[in-house]
């Protein structure tokens, strides 16, 4: 979908519409959605049509508003917002959205072992850790080699959860040219009966 606010579905332009339409600037929602039974009072793709409702009315939300600045990427569990982990006005996009205190800092998905140990300090277990669970689900909390980089880094906090993550998430952060911080795609804390739950 294209990032002007509007949000509408390339599938239904042609190849060079949506060539032409693209940019860097772009914010494309990837709607996933399993085709299975649901019981017998349900249809066989009511997750697809959750994944396309959902994804329209994100690129309506946030297109508009914040262009460029978030990406949703669908993981083996869960869908992840990210944002560049030094633009504090994006992370906080993320923070607001999610009704997440500014306290509980973001993930930081490194795209390599060796961008990871540049920037933070792994002791032995920490790098024996790395070099048997990377990429993967393990998270490591780990100190900033340089006070000024955590500055620079608000969003994911000193010492940073930091993780290798397999799958599209690693591969964004691998072909990223900014530093990317994540969380999940759901509203923080406790859901009580009135909360509209996860996104």
């Amino acid at each position: 979908m294209p990032g002007d606010g509007e949000g509408r579905s390339y599938g239904r332009l042609t190849a060079p519409q949506v060539a032409e339409d693209l940019s860097e600037q772009s914010i494309i929602c990837l709607p996933v959605g399993s085709l299975e039974q649901h019981g017998p009072h349900l249809p066989l793709n009511t997750d697809t049509v959750i994944a396309e409702r959902f994804a329209a009315r994100l690129a309506t939300h946030v297109a508009g508003r914040y262009a460029g600045e978030l990406v949703i990427v669908p993981t083996a569990r869960w869908y992840m917002i990210c944002a560049d982990a030094s633009n504090a006005d994006a992370s906080g996009v993320i923070f607001q959205g999610k009704r997440r205190p500014s306290a509980k800092p973001l993930s930081y998905v490194a795209p390599s072992l060796a961008v990871c140990e540049q920037h933070f300090q792994l002791g032995a277990e920490a790098r024996e850790l790395a070099e048997m669970f990377w990429p993967g689900d393990l998270a490591l909390l780990l100190p900033w080699r340089n006070p000024e980089d955590a500055a620079r880094h608000a969003a994911v906090g000193s010492p940073a959860l930091t993780t290798i993550a397999p799958g599209v998430l690693g591969e964004l952060a691998a072909r990223a040219k900014v530093p990317v911080a994540a969380t999940t795609a759901n509203i923080s804390g406790d859901a009580g009966p009135d909360d509209l739950g996860p996104l």
